[in-house]
């Protein structure tokens, strides 16, 4: 997010709310799909090839269903900005859910501060 606060003062200054909350889902979009399926595969390859594919399409031909910046200015960017900041809500309690399953039960090593979902392996807080 940081390197694109720019872009965001930008924004914010010209009044362009719309295209700041389509920025906004594309700063979080990216990382909690990383983080989910990083997650689940504990691997990157798959976001890496995802990302790819989604940023090809998406803003880079600004298909407007999947342009998670907010770039195409379709009648429907606002909702669709929507719907990525709540996919970005769902794959983050997805993946940490999932994922406090998948470390705290796997060993009885502590899992990360965040994970707070299994009493019993999990004592990180």
């Amino acid at each position: 997010m940081l390197t694109g606060i720019g872009a965001a003062t930008r924004l914010f200054l010209a009044g362009r709310n719309a295209s700041l909350l389509g920025w906004l889902a594309g700063a979080v979009f990216l990382p909690s799909l990383a983080l989910a399926l990083g997650i689940w595969s504990g691997s990157g390859k798959p976001y890496e090839g995802l990302l790819t594919a989604l940023w090809y399409i998406g803003p880079m031909n600004r298909t407007p269903v999947l342009d998670f910046t907010g770039a195409a200015n379709g009648q429907l960017t606002l909702r669709y900005t929507l719907i990525y900041l709540a996919l970005t809500a769902a794959l983050l309690t997805l993946g940490f859910s999932v994922g406090c399953g998948k470390y705290s039960t796997r060993t009885n090593v502590k899992a990360p501060l965040t994970c707070v979902c299994n009493a019993k392996y999990c004592q990180a807080l």
